[in-house]
């Protein structure tokens, strides 16, 4: 049984969602982000999430050859991105492929406080293609979950085509605290 506290946690890490486009949708992603092991995340929390999120992610490339890729992630606050991500580019080859380390992750500032036990709060979104301004179509994605999930705070993590020609899917990450 739940005491007070640890339902509003359990409550605040409920909503999930799914990614929304910023101008065009549908298809199949050619490049997806997703959670290997979710369960093990079910117990991490504050400065362990990150980290825990970085190791359990996996890149997907449907392309025919290796292609150049960012991550990308924005940090939605009141509806709105109020901080980007963009790594630099880095070379994705077909098939799954663990993420490539540290250097292409977002800071802990795109990630929730001690507050926030992650469950198995994480799913991968549709498709969508982000064009060449990278940082406005994640920032548009990012604050259209949001609104959709009738929440006003969280993450979205994404691989982008480093031209923004192929289509994308990302995971977010809603918290409310």
């Amino acid at each position: 049984m739940f005491d007070r506290r640890q339902f509003a946690k359990a409550l605040g890490a409920a909503a999930i969602v799914a990614a929304v486009p910023p101008a065009r949708a549908g298809g199949t992603a050619t490049f997806q982000l997703a959670l290997e092991n979710r369960s093990a995340l079910k117990e991490v929390q504050g400065s362990k999430l990150r980290g825990a999120v970085m190791k359990s992610l996996m890149l997907g490339s449907r392309a025919a050859k290796p292609a150049e890729v960012r991550c990308a992630a924005a940090r939605v606050t009141n509806r709105r991105a109020e901080a980007i991500y963009l790594s630099d580019a880095f070379s994705l080859a077909p098939g799954k492929s663990q993420f490539p380390g540290d250097d292409y992750f977002p800071d802990d500032s795109f990630f929730p406080g001690e507050n926030f036990f992650p469950g198995e709060n994480f799913l991968t979104g549709g498709a969508f293609t982000p064009g060449a301004d990278l940082q406005l179509a994640i920032a548009k994605v990012a604050a259209a979950e949001i609104v959709r999930s009738e929440t006003k705070t969280g993450t979205f993590l994404a691989v982008l085509d480093a031209n923004g020609d192929r289509p994308s899917s990302g995971i977010s990450l809603i918290w409310n605290i």
